[in-house]
C-alpha cells in the first residue's frame, strides 16, 4: 500500500503542477496582452497629437479633443520640432 499511496500522491502532484503552470502562463500572457494593448493606444495616441501639431491644431484644442494633460501634449509638441 505505501507503494500505492506514493504512486497516486506522486500523480497527483504532478498534475497540481502541471495546472498550475497552465494557469500560471494564461494569466501571463493574458497581462502582456492588455500592457501590449495599453502601449499601443499610447502609442497611437502621440502620433495623432503629433500629426494635429504638424497641422497647426493648438495644444488647447488637442488636450480637448484627446483628454490628454496639457503637459503632456507641451512635451509632445516640444520633441516633435527638434
Amino acid at each position: 500500500m505505501t507503494d500505492l499511496w506514493k504512486a497516486v500522491r506522486e500523480e497527483g502532484m504532478q498534475e497540481g503542477l502541471q495546472k498550475g503552470l497552465q494557469e500560471g502562463l494564461q494569466k501571463g500572457l493574458q497581462e502582456g496582452l492588455q500592457k501590449g494593448l495599453q502601449q499601443g493606444r499610447q502609442e497611437g495616441k502621440r502620433e495623432l497629437v503629433e500629426q494635429m501639431l504638424r497641422r497647426g491644431v493648438s495644444v488647447t484644442d488637442i488636450v480637448k479633443l484627446t483628454g490628454m494633460p496639457e503637459e503632456e501634449v507641451e512635451a509632445i509638441r516640444r520633441e516633435a520640432l527638434q
